[in-house]
């Protein structure tokens, strides 16, 4: 039998797409050949087709963008000829990104990985190393949407995408929520990383769940990082409304309720008062509540537990563009 996998990869810019010249990083036409030349120097385990829906730097996606990629990912699943896709994309918005495809594509038959680079290829980045990852990984056949990555000095990585979480700052190191990741690659094999937290590989495989079709973001959904000394009287949506807001809390699940110009629950309850939908994220399901946390919860239209403030941005726009109740959404597991 013939063991070698049959892939597509879908490029999209990013740096793992570009060079870097006089000082300045673009994207470049020769990368994407380069990313897949290199890997076949050296194996012929797999054979790639190349799609390129998009080619831009991730700090610069748009929502048509977007819809440009999830549409060449679409036909690629249902042309079913593939064992797997990988998805090169830059770092910057990888997390929203991938914590968006999770939710579009949770019902793909297939594992479908997302790589992106520190650096550009040329220059010794680590996007070979995590495009080789992916490529031991899809061999496993775990369906699901996962991102291969590896933080210098630490083997290459498996997250899942619905549990990405934003990159360390400066280091840019990519990271799963709660610091679990799905599992990691070492020479060449998957090895699942064993926690209450993880999903089995068994349990990914069966009963996925199905995809409504025409689902949709909005982009009329502001977030907000709390921070000390938020002067909420600044932050007025009077005359442009949008449909909701989700407001990111300490990681305690608290934010200020001291009275007056600083409360953040009582601008969360101006917000509903004027109609707009407000969730707070992210919040501990199991630990004691601090004094004052109930008065944001009850401020607030909904309350998302246990699950990341990044997924929690992107049900919530989904909600808004599908129509749906975002409380729904966020109660699904995906």
């Amino acid at each position: 039998t013939d063991m070698r996998l049959n892939i597509a990869v879908i490029f999209t810019g990013g740096t793992i797409g570009s060079v870097c010249e006089s000082g300045v990083i673009d994207i470049s036409d020769s990368a994407p050949s380069m990313l897949i030349n290199d890997f076949l120097k050296t194996r012929s385990d797999a054979s790639f087709s190349s799609f390129r829906p998009a080619d831009t730097l991730s700090e610069n996606m748009t929502a048509e963008t977007l819809e440009a990629v999830q549409c060449s990912v679409r036909n690629t699943v249902s042309d079913g000829g593939f064992d797997g896709i990988i998805i090169t994309h830059g770092t910057d918005t990888l997390t929203f990104t991938a914590n968006l495809f999770s939710q579009l594509f949770a019902d793909a038959p297939l594992p479908v990985v997302f790589v992106s680079a520190d650096k550009p290829l040329p220059d010794g980045g680590n996007g070979a190393d995590n495009f080789a990852a992916a490529v031991d990984f899809i061999r496993e056949k775990i369906r699901g949407v996962f991102v291969a990555y590896k933080n210098r000095g630490e083997a290459p990585k498996i997250h899942l995408a619905s549990r990405l979480v934003d990159s360390a700052q400066l280091t840019g190191y990519v990271l799963s929520l709660a610091g679990k990741e799905f599992g990691s690659v070492l020479n060449g094999k998957f090895i699942w990383n064993d926690d209450p937290v993880n999903p089995a590989p068994s349990e990914l495989a069966s009963n996925p769940f199905s995809v409504p079709a025409g689902e949709r973001i909005s982009t009329e959904v502001v977030s907000l990082v709390g921070r000390s000394l938020t002067d909420f009287r600044y932050l007025n949506f009077d005359k442009t409304k949008p449909k909701a807001l989700v407001y990111k809390l300490y990681h305690s699940g608290t934010a200020c309720t001291a009275a007056g110009k600083y409360d953040a629950a009582e601008f969360l309850k101006r917000l509903g008062k004027a109609g707009i939908e407000t969730v707070v994220a992210p919040i501990s399901g199991s630990d004691a509540e601090y004094a004052g946390a109930s008065l944001i919860y009850d401020a607030a239209t909904y309350v998302a537990k246990d699950i990341s403030f990044e997924i929690c941005l992107v049900k919530t726009m989904l909600a808004a563009g599908s129509g749906k109740s975002v409380g729904e959404l966020l109660e699904e597991n995906r």
